[in-house]
């Protein structure tokens, strides 16, 4: 099963503030999905295809989770 990551982890892998993934949520740029309760979570997958479809600046280009 796939990682599901908080608004605020995304922020940190992409060195990008928490309102930038909330533009990218709206703009369409981002997948995300609506937990029961309003949170918001991201699938590290769907993260990784963002970065390879899209020129966003980023720390990397693979995203790399320690849990």
């Amino acid at each position: 099963m796939s990682n599901l990551l908080s608004r605020k982890k995304v922020a940190e892998l992409l060195s990008v503030s928490v309102d930038t993934i909330k533009r990218w949520e709206r703009e369409g740029k981002v997948t995300c999905i609506k937990l029961p309760g309003g949170a918001i979570r991201f699938k590290e997958e769907w993260l990784e295809n963002m970065l390879k479809s899209r020129t966003i600046k980023a720390k990397s280009q693979t995203l790399k989770i320690i849990t």
